[in-house]
């Protein structure tokens, strides 16, 4: 089994919009990768672009259960209960705790001093000369591509929601 083939197809198709056939490829691609709640989320989404808010909302309670500090799951349970017109406080509560916890996790990390080069002077013999390097580079080739080549995506992106 080639999880590269399998997330491939399923991008393919929900970039034509082709929800309904991109379903089985993330369905088998949480049976390969059962920890993995991305492929679920991309079930669950597939659902709520097709209108199937029923099946959407059930399948994000199940994962939010089972993954109850997943922010992008809760975001998407505030988001399908809207649309559904369900109350949806409850999520939104718990958004707003995780969001605390997850800033206050970024804030209690220690910050990093750089890098060697920039210890030793960097190559201009300025302190920090070699810090920042390789910042900014390498986004252009992560994620789907533009997606202006008429062919299909190049690879899985981190969010569940293509």
């Amino acid at each position: 089994v080639d999880m590269n083939v399998i997330t491939w197809l399923g991008i393919y198709y929900v970039k034509q919009e082709m929800y309904e056939a991109a379903i089985p490829f993330f369905s088998r691609a949480s049976q390969i990768e059962p920890n993995e709640v991305k492929w679920r989320l991309m079930v669950a989404s597939c659902y709520r672009r097709m209108g199937a808010y029923p099946q959407a909302l059930k399948l994000y309670e199940e994962i939010h259960h089972s993954h109850p500090n997943d922010i992008e799951c809760v975001r998407y349970l505030i988001t399908i209960c809207k649309e559904m017109k369900q109350k949806y406080d409850h999520y939104a509560a718990h958004l707003r705790k995780l969001e605390r916890l997850q800033e206050a996790q970024v804030n209690a990390q220690p910050r990093p001093m750089g890098t060697v080069s920039a210890i030793a002077g960097g190559p201009d013999n300025s302190p920090g000369g070699g810090m920042g390097m390789g910042m900014g580079m390498g986004m252009s080739g992560m994620g789907m591509g533009g997606g202006m080549s008429g062919g299909p995506p190049s690879g899985p992106q981190g969010a569940a929601d293509v």
